[in-house]
């Protein structure tokens, strides 16, 4: 049997047809696993790679493997016709922000960086980040879950709860995000159902964003949970008297206006 193209016609095995794309989508994907090995640190696995995208082990591996992906080649095909300023600009306009320690958001502070990368050191203790707005608090907390892993070479599991959606940053796959806007009635029982999943996932970094001030009936759970794993939260201010046998760090962020940095001060209590 003859294959044709779509306007009936026997193909020619010696002619080259559109989209005439010189990879193919498995190759896509495995040269993009390469590249994020290389940015992460350590080869992510297929589990790894299905949390991040939201699909099954099994379906991940298939993507990188063995299907084709002629929506991806598609998709490709057309983005190449465009100039390359105008290809540029859009694929920024498509991508979220990426908060890391050496983002250019926090890296004009090598020893604010730093510090920062003390506290991932951390096995156990209690964060506190304080200050600034609630944008920068949260670009703050998520570059530290999404530098743990790099910082540590593997895929370990950051576990936390987020009350945010993730519209302009790119989300830590392994937390619990909310849709907004949400009212707090809705939000504190949500976070009293994802809390166990939060404890159970084994995780030694644990990232709760807006969760101190709506859950007070989950403080002492929270403060317990810092004794054996490394806890950051986000807050107004630090509370006045918080009884932990484990070290307390505080974050600070400078009320300081800039468009783009984030300025910043690591102390302990």
């Amino acid at each position: 049997m003859h294959n044709k193209n779509g306007n009936g016609k026997k193909r020619c095995q010696d002619l080259v047809e559109n989209p005439s794309f010189p990879k193919t989508g498995p190759q896509l994907f495995r040269e993009l696993r390469m590249a994020l090995t290389k940015a992460l640190g350590f080869l992510p696995s297929y589990p790894y790679l299905g949390r991040i995208v939201g699909e099954e082990k099994t379906l991940t591996h298939y993507w990188f493997e063995g299907m084709e992906h002629k929506h991806l080649i598609a998709f490709l095909s057309l983005l190449e016709r465009l100039p390359e300023q105008q290809r540029d600009e859009l694929i920024h306009d498509y991508c979220r922000e990426l908060p890391l320690l050496q983002h250019s958001r926090l890296n004009h502070d090598p020893l604010a960086v730093s510090n920062l990368e003390k506290l991932l050191q951390l096995e156990k203790g209690l964060t506190w980040i304080v200050g600034g707005t609630d944008y920068q608090k949260t670009f703050v907390l998520t570059a530290l879950g999404h530098s743990y892993r790099q910082f540590k070479g593997t895929d370990s599991i950051v576990a936390g709860i987020d009350l945010h959606e993730p519209r302009k940053w790119v989300p830590i796959e392994s937390l619990t995000y909310f849709r907004s806007p949400i009212s707090p009635v809705v939000a504190k029982k949500l976070v009293q159902k994802s809390w166990p999943e939060v404890i159970n996932a084994g995780a030694k970094l644990v990232l709760l964003n807006g969760v101190w001030a709506i859950a007070p009936e989950l403080h002492p759970k929270i403060l317990a949970e810092a004794h054996s794993r490394h806890v950051v939260l986000t807050a107004g201010s630090v509370p006045p008297a918080v009884a932990v046998d484990a070290p307390i760090s505080i974050v600070t962020i400078s009320p300081r206006d800039s468009e783009h940095a984030i300025r910043l001060r690591v102390e302990r209590a």
